[in-house]
């Protein structure tokens, strides 16, 4: 899918999407499709969450990964954050050396995502709702059933109007 939807000239991202066939041997012809929460969210290590909680007991199952998250293309993960929050363990909480390292730690990744040539103001909520409306036509799906865990709720709604404006 495209990175950023507003220009020509873009490039492309991918995302992870399961298909999960519904146990029941008659299943309803709406699948359900997981919005995971976050934003950024393992949408896909949810899985075995959602078949164990019979999800797709009487439907199909569609899961995607969010644009930037783990198990899409590219996977905007920041090591410089992680390693940041494995010093701060020891620091004061409300320091503001604390809060400069954390400023400093985004600003690296931020930093590396650009040069590594991502367009970051592409990864938001418009552009997820986007996705998920891109696959539902891409799919062919006139109508499913939104299971939407906290952020996921929210994108749910704006996926609905991305495609029926």
């Amino acid at each position: 899918m495209p990175e950023n939807r507003t220009r020509k000239k873009t490039r492309t991202i991918r995302t992870t999407v399961a298909i999960i066939p519904a146990a029941s041997a008659r299943p309803a012809a709406d699948p359900v499709v997981f919005m995971e929460g976050g934003p950024g969210g393992d949408a896909i290590g949810a899985i075995p969450f959602l078949i164990a909680s019979q999800v797709n007991r009487d439907r199909d199952l569609i899961v995607m990964t969010q644009r930037g998250a783990l198990h899409s293309q590219p996977n905007l993960a920041c090591p410089e954050i992680d390693r940041f929050n494995a010093t701060a363990v020891g620091l004061p909480y409300d320091a503001p050396s604390t809060g400069r390292g954390l400023v400093r730690a985004a600003k690296e990744c931020r930093d590396r995502l650009t040069a590594e040539g991502a367009d970051l103001a592409s990864y938001n909520t418009t552009e997820n709702a986007a996705d998920f409306a891109d696959l539902r036509t891409a799919l062919g799906i006139r109508k499913w059933n939104v299971y939407g865990y906290s952020y996921g709720t929210d994108l749910g709604v704006l996926s609905w109007e991305v495609v029926d404006g």
